[in-house]
């Protein structure tokens, strides 16, 4: 009787697993299949060797600064990298060294320069495209100054307007990253392009230009957030141009390492609130 009622048992579990195996839920596993394949599971990044997106955009934000760390206004002042952001640059650019780079742009801004400079540096085939487009917003007279939380909301008119700053994405969007989707009678692999930039430039050219101009979608589990030093964020573009944010402001590869900006408010946003 006991062998009879184990071997009911073992049945019954064996039975449990096949229908558990079968019955997942095929959308979960689609999405979690996508995520494998473009490598952005678990906020890692690796190469995308599908077609599931033309163009894969990596957009990075420059390592620290003491103005970060100080809450002083940068704009387009050209700061550098403090002791803590030449490290965040050294370990961003191990996190993304698999990843085969088509292109490669920066600010010509040295903190986001220099940023991009060591990321890369492991692809020494790959050619490095500074470009004023990529400037952070221009503060004026602001810029090497504290702003108080009044000053913030009330910016004087020498400051760069949000639709000067809009402008500025559109140029860099419509003259470096739609050329690089093909036509439909000339498919291709997809293409990785790394982007380094400041944090009030990420801004509009993700929430405003991509969000909300072109349409872009978030996927599950991920979120609009701030742009931390060094965040990954990352966006796959689809050959007829609409695209899926994959992963927002990853800083996994900071992990264990000194953050000491990473939850501070970034003084260059000053004036972008409540625009997302």
């Amino acid at each position: 009787m006991y062998l009879r009622v184990l071997r009911a048992s073992w049945l019954s579990t064996a039975i449990f697993i096949l229908l558990s195996l079968v019955c997942t839920d095929p959308i979960s596993t689609s999405y979690r299949s996508l995520h494998t394949r473009t490598g952005i599971s678990e906020g890692r990044s690796k190469p995308d060797m599908t077609n599931e997106f033309s163009v894969i955009l990596h957009l990075v934000r420059h390592g620290e600064t003491y103005e970060n760390t100080a809450g002083i206004i940068q704009g387009q002042l050209d700061t550098h990298l403090n002791k803590s952001g030449e490290l965040q640059a050294q370990l961003v650019g191990e996190a993304i060294k698999d990843i085969p780079f088509f292109a490669a742009f920066t600010s010509d801004l040295q903190r986001a320069a220099n940023t991009a400079k060591a990321i890369v540096a492991h692809h020494p085939s790959l050619t490095l495209v500074p470009t004023t487009s990529l400037r952070e917003r221009s503060f004026g007279p602001l810029e090497g100054t504290c702003v108080t939380p009044e000053q913030r909301t009330n910016l004087p008119a020498t400051v760069e307007s949000h639709a000067s700053l809009l402008s500025r994405a559109h140029t860099f969007y419509g003259t470096h990253i739609l050329p690089l989707l093909p036509s439909p009678s000339s498919p291709s692999s997809t293409k990785h392009v790394l982007v380094v930039s400041h944090g009030a430039y990420l801004s509009i050219l993700t929430r405003d230009l991509l969000l909300h101009e072109l349409g872009y979608t978030l996927a599950p589990g991920v979120e609009v957030r701030r742009f931390p030093n060094t965040g990954r964020t990352t966006v796959g573009v689809r050959e007829d141009g609409t695209g899926v944010f994959l992963g927002w402001g990853d800083v996994q590869h900071l992990e264990g390492a000194r953050r000491t900006h990473l939850e501070k408010e970034n003084a260059d946003t000053a004036g972008l609130e409540g625009k997302a």
